[in-house]
């Protein structure tokens, strides 16, 4: 959905999540300070479909976005302007805790499917810490 709202000339567009709330609470004052049309994509786990204990949701939101599968960036008039850096984690860390991916921590395919997705959010947005080896 950002790519889409980037494509159309959205002059901010931005990705946030619940486990980063001064993260949040920037993005969404700054959404509201400019005029015309924005896009703000904010990571909400629910612990009824994801099928995780509730007390488990701050701690999934937040391995999300330190697996890199949910990369926090912000777009400013069709410029990367923000993300937030990691030190990667293994998607695993992230499907673990959710029984909606069970059958992904069985599949070694499936599984490395995940780790590309994550691998290329890291590599296209620099989300990697400067200072960490591959």
């Amino acid at each position: 959905m950002p790519e889409i709202a980037l494509a159309h000339g959205i002059p901010y567009v931005a990705i946030a999540s619940v486990a980063f709330p001064q993260d949040l609470q920037r993005k969404v004052k700054k959404a509201l300070s400019i005029k015309g049309p924005k896009y703000l994509q904010i990571h909400v786990p629910c612990p009824l479909g994801w099928r995780h204990e509730p007390s488990l949701t701050y701690q999934v939101a937040k391995l999300a976005v330190e697996t890199g599968l949910y990369p926090l960036i912000e777009y400013e008039n069709g410029v990367l302007s923000s993300r937030r850096q990691i030190k990667p984690l293994p998607v695993e860390e992230y499907l673990k805790p959710q029984g909606r991916f069970k059958h992904i921590l069985n599949n070694p395919e499936l599984l490395k499917k995940f780790q590309e997705v994550a691998d290329n959010n890291i590599k296209k947005y620099n989300l990697k810490l400067e200072n960490q080896a591959d």
